[in-house]
Formats: structure tokens, sequence, C-alpha cells
């Protein structure tokens, strides 16, 4: 995996997709030819793209990027928090680890994440990120528990 496509990865961390097209149209699902890199991997861990799902990301900066990166991640997390589609978008210093970062992102369903990560900000964001990532981002997809019948 390339250091872009593993920064392609964390930014989806900064943000994701809205949901308007989806629900004026219908259930619309891009084809996998048409995913972005990072959603093509979430959607291999989903058993349904339409239904909410959450995303977390660990990030580990280069010492000394600290200050930049959370100024960037701030400016993503407020964006990506007014997008359609998302219901919870967090980002977290990891306790006693100065470098290391948790966003925790909540959308509704792949389709949302896929139109966020393609969002200008987010294509721009990969650019600075593949500057300042230590090493290839820990990514963690996790689906609701259902109530057993």
């Amino acid at each position: 995996m390339t250091r872009k496509n593993m920064i392609l990865r964390v930014i989806v961390i900064c943000g994701l997709i809205s949901c308007g097209l989806v629900s004026a149209v219908g259930a619309l699902e891009p084809a996998d030819g048409d995913l972005h890199p990072l959603s093509l991997q979430v959607k291999g861990q989903l058993a349904d793209a339409k239904q909410p799902f959450t995303l977390a990301l660990k990030l580990t900066v280069n010492p000394g990027q600290e200050r930049p990166a959370i100024g960037k991640m701030m400016e993503f997390m407020g964006k990506a928090r007014k997008e359609d589609g998302c219901l919870r978008y967090e980002i977290s210093r990891v306790a006693g680890k100065q470098n290391e970062f948790l966003i925790y992102e909540r959308w509704q369903s792949l389709a949302d994440l896929d139109r966020h990560l393609k969002q200008d900000y987010m294509v721009k964001a990969v650019e600075e990120f593949t500057n300042w990532a230590a090493r290839e981002p820990e990514i963690i997809v996790a689906v609701p528990l259902e109530p057993e019948a």
C-alpha cells in the first residue's frame, strides 16, 4: 500500500459523505469501480452498505507535527460534521501519547462516507497528511449490535 493510499484511509477519518442524493433519488449506491479506495475497503467489512456503521482510525503523526495536524484535523472535523449522513465525528488524542490520535466517525451509509471522502477538502487533506503520518493508520469498522430474536 502506498503512503498516499494510507493517508486516504486516514482522511476518511476526517469526514465522510452526504446522503442528500440517496434520500432524494432512492437507495442509489456507487458501483464498486466508482468507490473511493477507503470506501471499498469499508464495504468489504459491511453486511449491508445501506445501514449505519462506525469507522475508527488511529493516526500516528511524526513527532513535531502534532500542532499543524491538530489544526487541520479540527478544521476537517467541523466540515465533516455538517455533511449529510455524518451522524458523529470526533477526534481525540490517545492518553499519554502526544502524537497519536483517534478519529471516531459514524455514518448513515457507505454512500455517505464515499461522498465525504470525495469532497475537495478531503482530497486536499490527503496531500497534507502524507507529510505528517508516521505509519499506516489502524482502521476499525464496526456495526451496531442487534437484539437477538
